[in-house]
């Protein structure tokens, strides 16, 4: 369950992050395929987490900053270049995640 949450969550940033970005290939289709594996593997572990452990505020608040930073920061960046804006947003996406990981994730399911 752990590594599929951290799993889904990078599936969901890899494909937002292609097909949205227009950097990375020429068929969308199969970015939006990854997309939604990471959606599926996120619901799993989130039917799982819910079962186990009751959120507070602040796992909350982090877990929507994560996924602002996936699907509204790279177009709220004043910068011209997409790929920077992208990276830019992909460091606190992996910032949030590391933090959750931390604090949360790794109790809920003992690795």
């Amino acid at each position: 369950m752990h590594v599929g949450r951290v799993g889904g969550y990078i599936l969901i940033n890899g494909g937002w992050d292609g097909y949205f970005s227009g950097l990375y290939s020429d068929l969308p289709i199969y970015w939006l395929v990854i997309f939604f594996c990471g959606v599926a593997l996120l619901l799993r572990t989130s039917i799982d987490m819910n079962r186990r452990h009751k959120m507070d505020t602040k796992q909350i608040i982090l877990g929507a900053g994560m996924l602002f930073s996936i699907f509204f920061l790279p177009n709220c960046i004043p910068i011209i270049h997409v790929s920077l804006r992208y990276f830019l947003a992909d460091i606190l996406t992996a910032i949030f995640l590391i933090v959750l990981n931390l604090q949360y994730w790794r109790y809920i399911w003992k690795v």
